[in-house]
Parts: C-alpha cells; structure tokens; sequence
C-alpha cells in the first residue's frame, strides 16, 4: 500500500502507516496505531470490505448519538455464514451469536460490515498485542451496560476476506462484470 499510495498528499490526504511486526488482529492493530490518533475519535475500516456505504452519515450518526462506540451493520439472518450481532429495536448492541445458533426472538440480526466508529473511551479497552475488537472492546462493553449504537446499512457490502473469493472476484472485475466505480 505505503508504495502505491506513498505519504497521500497527491489525493489531499495524510496516510500515517503503523507498522505491525507481527500481526495484532483488528484490536491490537488499533491499539498500535493510538500514538497517532490524538484523542480523537475515529473510523475504522477492514481493509477486506468493498461497501458503498457513506462514511460521513456513519460518523454523523454516531455523533449525533454520542455512545461509546457505532458499529455498521447489514441487516442479516444468515446465522450460517456469520457470526450474527444481536441488537435492539432502538439500534443498541445487544451481543453475538455463534455460527448456526438459532436465531432470537426479541433482537434482530445483523453482519458486521467492518465499519466502526470508536471514541478514545472505547479504545482505552484495547492494547498493542493480539486480540480482537470484539472480545476485548465490544464483548466487555457490552458486559459493562456500555451504549454502543449500530448503524443498519442497506446497501452494497462485499466481504473479500478469502483468498478464493478475491481470485474470483478480481476476474469479474477484469472481464468486466463488476464496476468498482460503485465503490467510489
């Protein structure tokens, strides 16, 4: 990335790299980059996901909310392929499901997109060794009667985080049968 992208200046950017000798997973990730931050809060985004979802109505919301921490979701009840999130009619986390769990009565269901808006509260749950945001941060918040509000999404999400599915889908795109310019 660093050589294709470079410092970002030529696309009106500032890109700040936070290297990772050994992979930290996508909390520790987060808690090794936190020098950089300056107690601000930030979007977060997995770099496997192609979404057309607009950022900054992401970040008004969770603004305009003022809980801990939003997470981008798409509506799901595919408990087969993911691991659900479990929230309520008042767009709270309400926690998450196993692979093929049967589905709730009381929540909905929901995919996390790879989407998060986290304050600097939310991050201090987090540390620079191997872990995950969802058992280190929003497991424990949750634990904690933390609000963490969920931001339902309707419209294009790819998930490409298999080496298979990026092979495929990286042909489509060549032969033309997909127009990455929806993403942009």
């Amino acid at each position: 990335m660093e050589s294709c992208l470079g410092d970002g200046r030529r696309y009106g950017l500032e890109i700040i790299y936070s290297e990772e000798p050994q992979i930290l997973g996508s909390g520790g990730g987060i808690a090794n980059a936190e020098p950089h931050f300056d107690g601000e809060t930030i979007l977060i985004l997995n770099a496997d996901v192609l979404s057309d979802i607009d950022i900054r109505k992401l970040y008004s919301h969770h603004r305009e909310c003022g809980s801990l921490a939003s997470m981008s979701v798409l509506p799901s009840q595919n408990n087969i392929d993911y691991t659900l999130v479990k929230y309520t009619a008042q767009n709270g986390l309400a926690g998450f499901m196993d692979l093929g769990e049967p589905l709730p009565e009381n929540f909905l269901t929901c995919i996390f997109m790879g989407y998060q808006v986290l304050s600097p509260q939310a991050r201090h749950y987090l540390r620079p060794e191997f872990q995950s945001v969802i058992n280190r941060f929003y497991k424990k918040a949750i634990e904690q009667q933390k609000r963490i509000n969920i931001y339902p999404f309707l419209g294009t999400w790819i998930d490409v985080g298999t080496a298979s599915f990026y092979h495929i889908f990286r042909e489509q795109i060549r032969l033309g049968e997909v127009d990455l310019k929806t993403f942009m």
